[in-house]
């Protein structure tokens, strides 16, 4: 990935274009799996659908992170620089999303009580498990890699440029919480104060590594945290 300064800004056309394109391979991958699910066993119900089908979302997230990079990757003068991805201060950026994560994810947790029982029994869960938990695999790696690529490094970087941060940061979030379908208000607010940090952290690092090494921590703790033994 290079750091060149030469290399043109993302504008507002290829944000639109780009997410067109991995609308259309994130509606594809759900199609195929869909298709794979009824091509394995036709006579499935709704309630082993609902099952298997979590099992193929890395489909998903894989296709629309491939989609994504091949477009930007793919643009004259663009290159996966243009979204974030900068060696340059990257250990800063690293440190940075630690510390996000500890006040984040790992303040709440050990306030629990046998906060390390379940963390430990749900990592061998995961570990044991990986087809059965394979939307948590997911949502601790190629997840928010593709969500901050999206969010942050993608629609924040060109909004920023057409007005100022703070309302960027507003809409940024706001789209962030209401697409992660939370399950009740407070669940969408938390999501968007959450939206509003690891933006923060972007914009503070002009890194995008920041954001994704705090949002991979915070999911995985939230997974442990959440996953029932």
């Amino acid at each position: 990935m290079n750091d060149s300064s030469n290399k043109n800004e993302l504008t507002l056309k290829h944000a639109i274009w780009s997410t067109f394109y991995v609308l259309i391979a994130g509606i594809g991958a759900i199609l195929v799996s869909t298709l794979i699910i009824f091509l394995i066993d036709s006579g499935l119900s709704k309630e082993d659908f609902l099952i298997i089908f979590p099992r193929l979302t890395p489909f998903f997230y894989i296709s629309c992170l491939v989609v994504l990079f091949l477009y930007i990757g793919t643009r004259t003068g663009l290159d996966l620089s243009c979204l974030g991805f900068k060696k340059s201060g990257l250990k800063q950026a690293l440190i940075a999303g630690f510390i996000a994560w500890i006040i984040l994810g790992l303040i709440p947790i050990i306030l629990e009580k046998d906060f390390v029982f379940k963390i430990v029994n749900n990592l061998r869960l995961l570990v044991t498990h990986p087809i059965s938990y394979a939307y948590i695999w997911v949502g601790i790696t190629v997840g928010p890699v593709l969500e901050e690529a999206f969010y942050r490094g993608l629609w924040y970087k060109v909004l920023r440029d057409k007005m100022p941060s703070f309302f960027a940061i507003i809409i940024v979030s706001f789209v962030f919480s209401i697409l992660h379908q939370g399950r009740s208000l407070f669940q969408y607010f938390v999501l968007f104060f959450v939206g509003i940090i690891y933006t923060l952290l972007y914009q503070k690092t002009n890194n995008l590594y920041s954001s994704i090494t705090a949002h991979i921590l915070v999911n995985l703790f939230v997974f442990l945290r959440t996953l029932q033994i």
